[in-house]
């Protein structure tokens, strides 16, 4: 391999982990919203809460998706 290509190697491996990094903070923030969601749901009459439960229940999902994605990445 000529220096060229370990160079790029390099900063190819430092952009990942930046990506992923930013991807890993997103899932925290989709944790987060999931969270507040959840408060202002539970201060709701019964009748009212089920849309934003489902709202909460998808919050949570993509917060797993964004760490399955950095989980996966990061074994390869």
């Amino acid at each position: 391999m000529f220096f060229w290509d370990l160079a790029q190697e390099d900063a190819l491996d430092e952009r990942t982990m930046e990506l992923l990094s930013f991807i890993e903070e997103d899932a925290k923030r989709w944790d987060d919203a999931a969270n507040h969601c959840e408060m202002i749901a539970a201060k709701l009459p019964p009748d009212h809460r089920a849309s934003l439960e489902l709202q909460c229940a998808v919050y949570r999902e993509r917060a797993k998706m964004h760490r399955d994605i950095v989980a996966k990445l990061k074994t390869h």
